[in-house]
């Protein structure tokens, strides 16, 4: 990875057909860009899916996070109390600096609440 290419943590579990899209992106993000994804999710069904994908999971670093915060649910409450949850996990990544940015194809609210509750919001 060269020192311009972003440190991207992607929200494997978030969105209607994750793992598998969302791993599926990263891939192919990896192949095209050189973008190496973290990806946060299910160690599990990641690792399956990357397998699927005729991919090592070794090769990937995986940030092992359970919990989804599923489209219905109350963002806020979600985000203060599902601490496993891979949404909240990616941000706290970016709240560490161990990332540049976080994608996530999930719950909006859930990831504009961890934004303002675990990142914080921008000077000014």
């Amino acid at each position: 990875m060269s020192p311009t290419t972003p440190r991207v943590a992607l929200d494997a579990a978030g969105g209607d057909f994750a793992p598998d899209a969302t791993v599926a992106g990263a891939i192919e993000a990896r192949e095209r860009h050189g973008i190496v994804a973290l990806l946060v999710g299910d160690d599990d069904a990641i690792s399956a899916r990357l397998r699927a994908f005729d991919q090592r999971p070794d090769a990937w670093r995986i940030e092992h996070a359970p919990d989804v915060i599923a489209m219905g649910e109350h963002a806020v409450a979600a985000i203060r109390s599902r601490r496993q949850s891979s949404i909240r996990r990616a941000a706290e990544l970016l709240k560490a600096g161990e990332v540049d940015a976080v994608v996530t194809m999930g719950n909006t609210g859930a990831a504009t609440a961890a934004g303002v509750l675990i990142v914080g919001r921008a000077a000014g």
